[in-house]
């Protein structure tokens, strides 16, 4: 999409349910996997699969080149449900974009995985993280979004690699951030203006 929402766009006082299901490899301007605006809620459930002690010692122990480089604790995408990932944005957003308002975003054990936010300049191309490209997983500008157990990961953006907060209220309760990336600040979160608790 030019605009707003590449997998999915939730607007005007919308309500969205989603059980289970996958938004993957999606492109837009705004919100790469979704975009959340005009005083809408999403709940998004999932279940996640993790990679055991023994699936990571295994990988390690495979030749360089057929290593997945897993952990122990990983989220198995392949075996999960609940899933934004690969999700490209060129403005903000690279997962979830929720416009300036009341919105809602609820997640409870679903994972957010390898999202990015891009100049345009680069789309499709070697991420640089350039510009104002923010929100590598959520950039959340108003209303709340809750993380409930699940995982949010492998993200990158230029500022808040896993979730950027503008005007905010983000609340993480039991959920992992794991190893997002920035060019400048707030690799797991940038908070501006917001009110974060990490539970």
């Amino acid at each position: 999409s030019n605009q707003e929402g590449g997998g999915v766009a939730v607007c005007k006082n919308s309500v969205m349910t989603i059980t289970g299901g996958r938004i993957t490899s999606n492109k837009a301007y705004h919100g790469g996997g979704m975009v959340v605006r005009g005083n809408s809620t999403v709940y998004m459930s999932g279940d996640l699969t993790l990679y055991t002690k023994a699936e990571a010692e295994a990988d390690a122990a495979k030749p360089e080149s057929e290593r997945l480089g897993i952990e122990e604790g990983d989220v198995n995408l392949a075996e999960s449900t609940g899933v934004i990932a690969g999700n490209t944005s060129w403005n903000q957003g690279g997962g979830v974009y929720m416009l300036s308002g009341a919105n809602t975003f609820s997640m409870t054990n679903g994972c957010i995985n390898a999202n990015m936010c891009l100049d345009q300049a680069t789309l499709g191309s070697t991420y640089n993280g350039g510009g104002n490209c923010n929100g590598g997983g959520v950039y959340c500008d108003g209303g709340s979004f809750t993380l409930n157990g699940g995982h949010i990961d492998d993200n990158k953006a230029s500022d808040g690699g896993g979730i950027l907060g503008y005007k905010a209220t983000i609340t993480i309760n039991n959920g992992y951030l794991l190893r997002n990336a920035v060019r400048r600040n707030g690799g797991a979160i940038y908070s501006d203006y917001s009110q974060v608790t990490v539970n």
